[in-house]
């Protein structure tokens, strides 16, 4: 038996954490205002769709399809994007709180950071070549065994992490947040 399938649907003002999305497939969908948090949604699939201004904290989304989803002013808290299904995993956020969450060891290409807060954000092991940190808070986010060839910084603030421990050529940085590459080091810069 197949998964329902929800074309091109609105949905605004919902709480979800009270009353329970429906399992199947939302291509195209707009949800704006909604609540999901700590929803399971495991198993199902996002295609096309966009988050406004909705609540998804520490919702699991095990072998969950994200597939160009966009999120705009979302709260994001603690969710674990190691477990989706990674196949066209693909997804942009934008003025966003993604503090806490988990993308060890994901293609992180396809994806898009603006604007947003990524406190504690754990990217060990990923693939982020090229990736653009577009004005986004990387305070305590972790870097380890990463790919950050072509990465760009320059915009990005509050990161520190040890370069030795990461593929980082051709990488971008600003010179006002340098000193988060040398912190290891216990140098004193003046």
């Amino acid at each position: 038996m197949s998964s329902p399938l929800f074309l091109d649907k609105n949905y605004s003002n919902s709480n979800f954490d009270s009353q329970s999305l429906t399992k199947g497939e939302y291509d195209g969908c707009n949800f704006s205002n909604c609540s999901f948090e700590k929803l399971n949604l495991s198993n199902y699939a996002f295609i096309d769709c966009k988050f406004n201004n909705c609540n998804l904290s520490n919702v699991i989304i095990k072998n969950t399809e994200l597939k160009n989803s966009s999120f705009f002013k979302c709260k994001l808290l603690g969710l674990d994007f190691s477990t989706c299904n990674s196949f066209l995993l693909k997804c942009e956020f934008k003025d966003s709180n993604l503090s806490y969450c988990n993308f060890e060891g994901l293609d992180l290409k396809p994806f898009a950071f603006e604007s947003c807060i990524l406190l504690e954000t754990d990217f060990s092991n990923c693939d982020a070549k090229k990736l653009v940190f577009s004005n986004c808070n990387l305070q305590q986010a972790i870097f380890k065994n990463s790919n950050l060839s072509q990465t760009d910084f320059r915009t990005a603030f509050n990161y520190s992490f040890v370069p030795e421990l990461n593929k980082v050529k051709a990488a971008k940085f600003s010179q006002n947040q340098i000193q988060g590459l040398l912190n290891h080091h216990q140098i004193i810069i003046e």
